[in-house]
């Protein structure tokens, strides 16, 4: 094939795609948009049921407050939120519901404004090992916005095999409460704990057979910043694991913590991943670099020049006189634009991340963070298999309409057209 007919071939393809595209909303088979207002966060972890046949299934959510509205009444300010979480088995059939109802209330507006999370524990449900989808709803009762999530997800049986281990959480106590799960640390973007324990849970066939814990932390290069280890007898069944963290070794961004156990003569290895920022500013002041990158999804080249070709000594004070000036309330203490800014970039790293690069790298990323949430995606749209997956972002008030496109759906979503919507 000559360099002329490769290159036919290939405006065939990008035709082909942008007609898919123009036709996309006037397909009478296409499913409704999704509405994507409220990021909202679901945590999904697996530990043992009560019963040895079952498994249980614990959920966690957790919501910016800046992405709820908060409406003055009196002298405080009032948001309201239903949050619905549904279970179904492989075969739809829905086997749990539960709605709950959240009431806020803050004294003043510049706490409305705050990128702090509230968090909140959605129970736990004990079921047959198997595969299960997972649906939570957050409906704003003032804004009327919504946000989404589904997931599917398998649970382990641990009753297979001579030792199974459950899924890892985070605490700052050597101690869970079932029923609260109020030590169990739900983000990692918010206070700092004072002490800081990954748990699990090991579920045994053996009395008091011996086990040999080792584990690590490590940064996003898969370097190991912190190691220890333990040993011990675990009884028959139920066994629980508290391994302390040093918190120092944890890197601002994603870290893996990789858990390896020898039991009965066999190796066993089970890990995570956790993003952590105990405040975006610590992370400025550690890595001016990286602030500095940062700033390119927002600013104007010149500033972010200027900023790169000044002394070593002098960038730290232009960063900071760069977000000084665009304060849009300078006579408080909280720059709001800042603080949106890095709220931003925390959901983007999170909701967006891809293979080595944190979330607000990625395309998407970008758009979120110089945009905020869509106020609708489209995705995966009948009709389009013969395409890799892609997602079309519309921002309606601001006659924005951005496209993805995942050529190997490999997860990486390129941005593949940027245009005013109808």
């Amino acid at each position: 094939m000559n360099f002329n007919n490769k290159m036919r071939r290939v405006i065939r393809q990008i035709l082909c795609i942008l007609m898919l595209f123009s036709t996309l909303r006037l397909q009478a088979q296409a499913p409704p948009m999704q509405r994507h207002a409220i990021p909202l966060n679901v945590l999904l972890f697996n530990l043992a049921g009560e019963a040895y046949e079952k498994s249980r299934l614990l959920l966690a959510m957790s919501v910016a407050q800046d992405k709820i509205q908060f409406v003055k009444e009196d002298s405080v300010y009032r948001a309201e939120f239903v949050v619905s979480v549904e279970i179904l088995d492989k075969n739809g059939k829905s086997l749990a519901l539960r709605d709950f109802t959240e009431k806020l209330e803050l004294k003043n507006f510049f706490s409305t404004v705050k990128s702090t999370h509230f968090k909140k524990w959605l129970g736990f449900f004990d079921l047959t090992p198997d595969k299960y989808v997972v649906k939570v709803k957050i409906f704003d009762v003032k804004s009327k916005l919504e946000g989404h999530f589904t997931r599917e997800v398998e649970l382990i049986d641990f009753t297979k095999g001579p030792i199974q281990s459950s899924h890892i959480l985070f605490t700052n106590d050597e101690t869970i409460d079932f029923k609260t799960f109020e030590s169990v640390l739900v983000r990692f973007v918010d206070d700092k704990p004072d002490s800081l324990y990954a748990f699990l849970e090991f579920v045994t066939m053996e009395e008091m057979a011996p086990i040999k814990i080792t584990y690590q932390v490590q940064d996003i290069n898969k370097n190991t910043v912190f190691q220890n280890g333990t040993e011990g007898n675990l009884k028959k069944w139920y066994n629980q694991a508290f391994l302390p963290i040093d918190i120092k070794a944890l890197k601002p961004g994603l870290n893996r913590i990789v858990i390896n156990y020898e039991y009965l003569s066999k190796s066993h290895t089970t890990e995570t991943k956790i993003y952590v920022n105990w405040g975006e500013k610590q992370v400025q002041q550690a890595n001016l670099k990286l602030s500095i990158e940062h700033l390119k999804v927002v600013a104007n080249p010149g500033d972010v020049k200027k900023i790169q070709k000044a002394k070593a000594s002098e960038r730290d004070s232009l960063l900071a006189a760069y977000w000084k000036e665009r304060d849009p309330t300078p006579g408080t203490p909280k720059n709001e634009l800042y603080d949106e800014f890095y709220s931003r970039i925390q959901d983007a790293n999170k909701l967006f991340h891809f293979s080595k690069r944190d979330g607000w790298n990625t395309d998407r990323g970008r758009i979120y963070i110089k945009y905020g949430p869509p106020e609708e995606i489209l995705r995966d749209i009948q009709g389009a298999e013969a395409f890799a997956r892609y997602e079309i972002w519309y921002y309606h008030q601001i006659r924005r309409q951005f496209i993805f496109y995942d050529r190997l759906g490999s997860g990486e979503f390129r941005l593949l057209s940027q245009n005013y919507g109808d």
